[in-house]
């Protein structure tokens, strides 16, 4: 059923309850204000009926009596008066509207020597009584009978007035009703329209109500509302793209850092890698290279995101086409530089740890503006530090000329047991939840405490950058490496 036939039936129902309600209360009013004046008028006519016939009832004069009640009948107001009689002290009928009645005892025609209502030939009859007094003395009484049939009649012509004034109101209101549901029920289908095409993905929606009242405000609020819809959908849509992207180039990025360290006799190298996000700016690599040595390099590109990723690739691509003819750190990295000068946007730069391994423990470092090592004497139970002043790739004022004068290389002569460990700067900022940094010292602690090797140092790392961390989100990438020789 539609909104406008409910609001006109509720409306039509209310009427019916109403009207009914207010008639039964009009109807009682009537009935007892008509009854009050019935019965006055009855009273009244007794009193007049009793001083006219007091002489007559005296003398005797019957037929005086007979006159009298009979004309006092005819005097009917409101009123019909159906019957009248005088009667003397003995309760015999002295005078009456019909004079055979005459000599008759008053109470063959029912108790009505009292004031009483009664039936009287299938009518109500308003009885009433008044004492006819003489010298102080009941000397007989007069009964007068006013009848309810115009009690009656009153009641009905009311009623059809009644209904006839509901009638009238119930078309009107129903009519009324029906207007102003359809005034109110038009605007309102084409809102339920609306969020009907809402529900079913349909964002482009008009409904072009111009009303400033509610039903004008939900529907332009309605309208906010899809275009809203709309254009999170589209963001939605766009970030799903781009979230499939990313997973792309998540699974690419994994093949551009080796999952395994190559088989090396005279050293231990284990590594770590943990982006922060979806994708890493962290660059991991160790790859052998000519006359049994072992090319080591940890690149951190600025920033975070998509960006630093792609051009954590292109260091990958470069490093694979330039690591084979290397004879040095920094020949390494001056060839890097010249490749990517053009390339590494201005608001971005890279830093790098380059280290050659050789079988004889030899360790050649250098460093393009990365963190300082960590390198911890086994035999002297103490750690160095392999600090190198240079420039990171990246500042566009800086020539190839400026920039090889920068690099230092370092030389290292690695003792057995001996601990080397690169990581970029995310393993130091690690925060736990009251903002403290994970820092060097805890790095220091745990190689000091490490017996067993490199795999159970990263393994003692790992824990415990989880415990520190705790329930704290990793805000940078996390890359380190450890070289140990055997």
């Amino acid at each position: 059923m539609s909104l406008r036939w409910r609001i006109s039936l509720y409306f039509a129902f209310l009427i019916i309850i109403l009207f009914l309600s207010v008639f039964l209360i009009i109807r009682e009013e009537n009935i007892k204000n008509f009854k009050n004046l019935l019965e006055k008028e009855a009273k009244s006519a007794a009193k007049s009926l009793a001083i006219a016939s007091k002489d007559f009832l005296l003398e005797e004069r019957i037929p005086d009596l007979v006159k009298l009640c009979y004309e006092i009948k005819g005097k009917e107001e409101k009123g019909e008066i159906v019957y009248s009689f005088v009667v003397d002290h003995k309760n015999f009928i002295k005078g009456s509207f019909r004079e055979d009645f005459i000599g008759k005892n008053i109470y063959e025609f029912g108790n009505v020597l009292k004031d009483t209502n009664l039936l009287y030939e299938d009518e109500i009859v308003f009885n009433r009584v008044v004492d006819i007094i003489y010298m102080n003395k009941i000397i007989g009484k007069a009964v007068i009978g006013v009848s309810s049939r115009n009690l009656n009649n009153s009641l009905k012509n009311m009623q059809k007035r009644m209904f006839l004034i509901f009638t009238i109101l119930l078309f009107v209101g129903f009519l009324g009703v029906f207007s102003i549901g359809t005034y109110l029920a038009h605007p309102v289908s084409k809102i339920i329209k609306a969020i009907e095409k809402i529900g079913k993905g349909d964002f482009d929606i008009y409904i072009g109500l111009k009303r400033k009242d509610e039903i004008g405000k939900i529907a332009r609020e309605i309208e906010k509302m899809s275009e809203d819809l709309r254009i999170a959908q589209k963001e939605i849509l766009e970030k799903e793209r781009m979230k499939r992207d990313i997973e792309i180039a998540k699974e690419i990025q994994k093949v551009l850092i080796p999952s395994q360290v190559p088989n090396i006799p005279e050293y231990e190298i284990e590594f770590f890698y943990k982006p922060a996000f979806f994708v890493s700016g962290d660059y991991i690599d160790v790859i052998k290279i000519p006359f049994d040595r072992i090319f080591i390099v940890l690149a951190d590109v600025s920033g975070k995101g998509v960006g630093s990723s792609l051009l954590m690739g292109m260091i990958k691509m470069n490093t694979l086409s330039i690591v084979k003819g290397v004879t040095t750190p920094k020949s390494f990295l001056i060839s890097l530089f010249n490749s990517l000068r053009d390339l590494i946007p201005e608001e971005m730069f890279i830093t790098i740890a380059v280290c050659i391994l050789e079988r004889d423990g030899n360790l050649f470092f250098t460093s393009a503006g990365h963190f300082p090592p960590i390198l911890y004497r086994k035999n002297k139970k103490i750690f160095e530090k392999i600090e190198i002043n240079s420039l990171p790739l990246g500042f566009s004022f800086l020539n190839i000329t400026d920039f090889a004068d920068s690099l230092k290389e370092e030389k290292i002569e690695m003792e057995r047991g001996d601990i080397l460990m690169i990581y970029t700067d995310g393993l130091l900022e690690i925060e736990n939840e009251y903002g403290e940094n994970f820092g060097e010292e805890r790095i220091k602690n745990i190689i000091f405490n490490s017996g067993n090797g490199v795999a159970e140092i990263k393994k003692r790392l790992i824990k415990e950058i989880e415990i520190f961390r705790g329930e704290k989100e990793i805000k940078d990438d996390i890359s380190f490496l450890i070289i140990s020789r055997k």
